[in-house]
C-alpha cells in the first residue's frame, strides 16, 4: 500500500481522526481498483516495493517520489468516498450499531451524499491528472510504457474523460467515460475501421500513437472522427447505463425518489421516450460527422488514396460506409 499511517493520509483528504487499521482494507481496495489499472501491475509493484522499503513516509527525490505523490492524490479522496458509508455504523458481537454522542451526531443523509460526491469528483480529477502526468513523463516510467494498462490507454482515439467531454459534455464525464469505454472500442473497431478501411485506419492509429506525425489534413480528419465516435458511443451505450444485472435479474433505476437529498429528489430515471430521443439524436449527429468526414476524404483524395471511397468510386457513403458504422448497434 502507498500509505502507512492515517496521519499522512489526512494530508491528502478531508478525513478526521481515524484508526489506520479500520481503513487499511479500503486503501488496498482503492489501489487495486483505481491505481493498478492505470499504472499497470509492474509499475505499481515497483512503486509499492520502493515505498515499503523506505524508512519513513517519503521516497528519495526522483520519478518514484513524484509518482507516489500523484497516486496519493487519487487514493485519499477515494478512501473517503468508499469508507464514509461504512463509518456510519459498526458490526460487533452486540450487533450492527451506529455511534452517536451528545457532541457528535450522525450526519444527515444529504450531508453524507454531498461528502461522498465531493470526494468522488476530486478523485476522478486526480486520476485524470495522474494519467496526464504519466503521459508527459513517460520516459521516466518505462514499466508503465510497456504495460498492458498503457496499451489499453493507447488503443482508442479518445483516451481520457476530459477529452471525451470536449466532444460530448456531461455532468459526470469520468464515470460516463469508463462506463461507455467498451462500447467506444466496438464503435472504433466495427464502425470506424470499416468506414476508413484497414489500411487508412491503421495508418492514422499508428501515427496517432506516436510512430510518425499526423499531417494537418489527417488531424482535421481525426477531429471529425472523434466527434462521430463520441456520439455513436453514447447512442450505443445509453440503453445499458440504466440497466443493472444482479442476482435478481435485470433491473432499472426507480422513477420515484427515495432520498432526503433535494438534489437527488429532483432527478429520476428518464423514460423510454427521452432515452430513445437521445439515442436518435446521437446517432444522427454521429451520422452527420461520418458524412462530413466522407466528404472531406473525397475532396482530398490524393492525400487519402487508400480510403475505399477513393479507391472505388462506386462505393456509396450514403449506404455502405455509414451502414458499417451504424450496424454495430
Amino acid at each position: 500500500m502507498l500509505f502507512k499511517t492515517s496521519i499522512i493520509l489526512r494530508q491528502y483528504c478531508s478525513l478526521g481522526e481515524t484508526n489506520f487499521f479500520a481503513i487499511k482494507s479500503t486503501i488496498q481496495n482503492v489501489e487495486d481498483k483505481h491505481i493498478i489499472p492505470v499504472l499497470g501491475r509492474e509499475q505499481y509493484n515497483a512503486l509499492n516495493e520502493a515505498y515499503k522499503n523506505a524508512t519513513d513516509e517519503t521516497l528519495a527525490p526522483g520519478p518514484l517520489k513524484e509518482l507516489l505523490e500523484q497516486c496519493r492524490k487519487v487514493i485519499a479522496p477515494y478512501v473517503c468516498y468508499y469508507h464514509a458509508p461504512k463509518a456510519d455504523a459498526t458490526l460487533s458481537d452486540a450487533g450492527f450499531k451506529r455511534s452517536e454522542t451528545e457532541s457528535s451526531k450522525t450526519a444527515y443523509q444529504y450531508q453524507l451524499a454531498n461528502y461522498r460526491e465531493a470526494n468522488l469528483l476530486e478523485a476522478e480529477a486526480a486520476t485524470e491528472n495522474l494519467i496526464s502526468f504519466l503521459e508527459a513523463e513517460i520516459n521516466n516510467y518505462e514499466l508503465w510504457a510497456n504495460s498492458d494498462a498503457y496499451k489499453t490507454y493507447k488503443s482508442l482515439f479518445i483516451r481520457k474523460a476530459s477529452e471525451f467531454n470536449d466532444f460530448f459534455p456531461s455532468a459526470s464525464p469520468y464515470r460516463n467515460f469508463f462506463a461507455m469505454k467498451p462500447k467506444m472500442l466496438a464503435v472504433e473497431e466495427m464502425g470506424i475501421r470499416n468506414f476508413l478501411g484497414d489500411a487508412l485506419f491503421a495508418d492514422i492509429k499508428t501515427k496517432y500513437n506516436g510512430a510518425g506525425a499526423l499531417s494537418e489534413k489527417e488531424q482535421v480528419l481525426l477531429f471529425k472522427l472523434k466527434n462521430a465516435i463520441a456520439n455513436l458511443t453514447v447512442a450505443a451505450a445509453v440503453p445499458l447505463l440504466n440497466v443493472k444485472i444482479a442476482e435478481n435479474g435485470l433491473t432499472l433505476s426507480t422513477a420515484g425518489a427515495r432520498s432526503t437529498n433535494d438534489n437527488i429528489n429532483s432527478r429520476s430515471a428518464a423514460d423510454a421516450n427521452a432515452i430513445n430521443a437521445l439515442i436518435e439524436t446521437c446517432k444522427n449527429t454521429g451520422k452527420s460527422w461520418i458524412e462530413n468526414a466522407g466528404k472531406f476524404l473525397k475532396e482530398n483524395a490524393t492525400d487519402f488514396a487508400t480510403w475505399p471511397g477513393n479507391v472505388s468510386q462506386t462505393v456509396s457513403i450514403g449506404r455502405n460506409e455509414q451502414n458499417s458504422v451504424f450496424g454495430i448497434f
